[in-house]
């Protein structure tokens, strides 16, 4: 994947492994609400993982190495500041899912929240249009708190379908029972916080479903799903 600077001074050339890690396939999963989890690590399953970036200057031609890149990387959710003088994403360990930033300048990453970042749902960061500081969904529970196991069934599970005859749409993982909703309730549940560029945390909004952020232009305003 490719991923230029509008001034075209700069490409960032995102990486992936030809097959996917045998240590992969084998994680566990839970299907909720038309989702795929890693309950362990609180993000989805299914999301296609960078392990390298590099970065080209464009007018040298020069390919650069990013140093202090993490180990073992599971990147995704690569986005460049409003600035375009660095960009941030995350990295999924066995522990949890890690927030990094990458100066473009010196090519050098520095990780600023670790392993508590709530990636769940889509979007789980986003900059803030300073590009000092950025917006990140957190984690308040975890995998201790889930209810998995076997469920004993203690009635059968009926549908029924009465009225008039119409077309029904076909939504796979949807919450069954109370133990899926309550899992679902925990694993999208999380906390707002302000995390500036040294690594320091401001809270911002409470533990709640959020699914979506979005940052006013003039940086005033956040719209909050």
């Amino acid at each position: 994947s490719v991923i230029p600077t509008s001034d075209g001074s700069s490409m960032l050339f995102a990486y992936r492994e030809t097959y996917e890690r045998l240590e992969d396939m084998d994680l566990p999963e839970l299907k909720l609400g038309g989702l795929r989890i890693n309950h362990l690590a609180y993000v989805q399953s299914d999301e296609t993982f960078f392990n390298d970036i590099e970065l080209k200057d464009v007018k040298s031609g020069n390919i650069l190495k990013i140093k202090n890149m993490p180990a073992n990387a599971k990147i995704a959710g690569i986005t460049l500041s409003p600035d375009e003088q660095k960009f941030a994403f995350i990295n999924v360990t066995s522990f949890g899912v890690d927030l990094w930033i990458v100066d473009i300048a010196t090519a050098s990453a520095t990780k600023l929240v670790d392993s508590k970042v709530n990636a769940v749902h889509d979007a789980p960061f986003a900059w803030m249009t300073d590009s000092k500081s950025l917006l990140v969904s957190m984690r308040v529970n975890s995998s201790a708190d889930l209810k998995i196991g076997r469920r004993v069934v203690e009635s059968p599970i009926i549908a029924t379908s009465t009225g008039t005859s119409a077309q029904n749409r076909t939504f796979q993982d949807l919450l069954k029972n109370e133990e899926d909703e309550f899992n679902f309730e925990k694993l999208s549940t999380s906390e707002l916080s302000f995390v500036s560029l040294d690594g320091s945390l401001r809270k911002f909004l409470s533990h709640d479903m959020y699914i979506e952020t979005n940052i006013s232009p003039d940086g005033q305003y956040v719209l909050v799903s």
